[in-house]
């Protein structure tokens, strides 16, 4: 019996310590400034990788990455922190790349109450989007070749947003405009 219970720890703290935020978190870190998302991502063990500030009514952000390898440019999971301290306007955008970690955010979404108002498959993925009363977010599961080869592995992204923030700027056209941008391009998301 011991053995079992330890076991199941064991598997509990290796799970939770893999891309160890929940989805609460992540939110969250819409309604922080800069700093504070620093320092609680840091806490973390989360790499802080670059930033831009914020010009001509463009968002800045600061990104950050979670077991960034040292070799290249692959990480476990990416964060973006995007910000206007003139508009207020704060967005979070979350890369991971483990389907078991989308499932638990998808389902914690779903949780929180979130209804699928718009859903299609386009030729590069298939674009979700699930809004609750304040908050709204936009799913884009891809997939992204492994270098030279044929392989490929599957992506999961979501961008966090406040409502408002959906109707101004993404309701529209400009979404399925967005979406029909190559892989590679996508971290950086529309800042209008």
């Amino acid at each position: 019996m011991k053995i079992k219970i330890f076991v199941a720890l064991l598997l509990f703290s290796l799970t939770s310590y893999s891309q160890n935020l929940t989805l609460d978190e992540v939110v969250s870190l819409r309604k922080k400034n800069i700093a504070s998302v620093e320092e609680f991502l840091t806490a973390k063990n989360w790499s802080y990788i670059g930033s831009n500030a914020a010009q001509f009514g463009n968002l800045g952000n600061a990104s950050f990455a979670y077991s960034k390898s040292n070799y290249d440019d692959k990480a476990e999971a990416f964060i973006d922190y995007y910000f206007s301290e003139n508009t207020g306007r704060r967005r979070i955008s979350l890369q991971v790349h483990k389907k078991d970690k989308y499932n638990l955010y998808l389902a914690r979404i779903k949780y929180f109450g979130c209804k699928l108002i718009k859903s299609k498959i386009s030729d590069t993925g298939i674009e979700k989007i699930y809004q609750g009363a304040t908050t709204t977010f936009i799913i884009d599961v891809k997939t992204q070749s492994e270098g030279y080869s044929s392989a490929t592995k599957t992506i999961y992204h979501f961008l966090i947003i406040e409502n408002s923030d959906y109707e101004l700027n993404f309701k529209k056209e400009e979404f399925e405009a967005y979406y029909s941008t190559p892989i590679d391009t996508m971290a950086v998301w529309p800042t209008n």
